[in-house]
């Protein structure tokens, strides 16, 4: 009986080792899958992170570059623009320019104001900007002429030397018509532009006509038609006081000069222009020189 007994407590020790055994080898299975399964989140992390590193993204950000390019398109659009230069002429091309303009087949001597100073005086319907003309070109004058000096603003009244009056066209029209002007005084000279348009009237007054009011003789007026307008006005403005300072001529060779031979409205002198007055209003020209005598001081 005994020996039963000890048979059953050796059988049941070796059940129990048996279970001892399989729960140990059960636990150690569990353990090693959790470990497989932490070292495999542990790989996937390092291959995310480059991803999302932000220290990547400025190599693939493009606004840099295109405001490195749109910088020489700033300076391109700030850059001065070139003045034009004036042109030079040489002293022949000036002297000549001065002999076409200050004879023409009616005037044969040097016909130019001779006193130091001279009032320019202004009437009828003229304007500000009328006014304005006349004082820049009096202004430029001055600075070209050694021997007259122009007031730099015209007077409002017929006490001039050099008298402007506006006038509509109409008024003009029965000027031109007026015989008993021509009949005791020079002949007045009458301009029209190219659409036959009278634009202006130049008179010398040697002695006063019955039909106007007192004008003192040897008072120059000039009529200008005050309904022209912009450049129209202001050419036959300052052409009719060039007149008067002594350039009756007029010139082909040169499209920019007031003085130019086909109707134009260049409405300021150009630059030979004002060279031709230095020589006129300069020390070497005097009132009454005739042509031959000027071509002799000038080497044209």
């Amino acid at each position: 009986m005994k020996k039963n007994i000890l048979a059953g407590i050796l059988a049941l020790l070796i059940v129990a080792g048996c279970f001892v055994i399989a729960d140990y080898l059960a636990s150690n299975a569990q353990t090693g899958g959790a470990a497989s399964a932490s070292n495999s989140s542990s790989h996937a992390t390092p291959t995310a992170t480059p991803t999302k590193n932000p220290t990547t993204a400025p190599a693939t950000h493009t606004p840099t570059a295109a405001a490195t390019t749109s910088t020489p398109t700033a300076k391109t659009s700030s850059a001065p623009t070139s003045t034009p230069t004036p042109p030079v002429y040489t002293t022949s091309q000036v002297d000549q320019h001065f002999i076409d303009i200050a004879f023409d087949p009616n005037h044969q001597t040097i016909s130019k104001i001779s006193s130091s100073s001279a009032k320019i005086a202004i009437e009828g319907a003229y304007s500000n900007s009328d006014i304005a003309q006349l004082s820049n070109f009096d202004q430029q004058f001055n600075t070209y002429s050694a021997t007259l000096t122009l007031p730099t603003a015209p007077v409002a009244s017929t006490g001039g030397d050099v008298v402007i009056f506006f006038l509509p066209g109409s008024s003009l029209a029965t000027l031109a018509s007026d015989t008993t002007y021509n009949a005791v005084n020079t002949k007045q000279i009458l301009n029209s532009n190219g659409g036959g348009t009278l634009c202006s009237i130049y008179r010398t007054i040697a002695s006063p006509v019955t039909n106007q009011r007192s004008i003192s003789p040897n008072t120059y007026m000039i009529y200008v038609n005050s309904d022209l307008a912009g450049d129209e006005r202001n050419h036959y403005l300052i052409r009719g006081l060039l007149y008067f300072l002594g350039f009756p001529g007029e010139t082909g060779r040169y499209t920019d000069s007031i003085f130019y031979s086909q109707p134009n409205t260049v409405a300021k002198l150009s630059t030979i222009d004002w060279q031709a007055v230095d020589v006129m209003y300069g020390n070497k020209i005097s009132n009454g020189m005739t042509l031959s005598t000027v071509r002799g001081l000038l080497p044209t």
